[in-house]
């Protein structure tokens, strides 16, 4: 169960860089189709 945590606390580090990666692309993405959207 201890081995189990470790790996999944890796594991979330890991994920939680990429995650915040993710969220500017995406924060980045969503101005842009915003603005094209309300544009037409």
């Amino acid at each position: 169960m201890i081995i189990f945590l470790n790996v999944f606390y890796t594991n979330r580090k890991k994920l939680y860089k990429k995650e915040s990666d993710t969220a500017q692309r995406r924060a980045i993405y969503h101005s842009d189709t915003e603005s094209t959207s309300s544009h037409g």
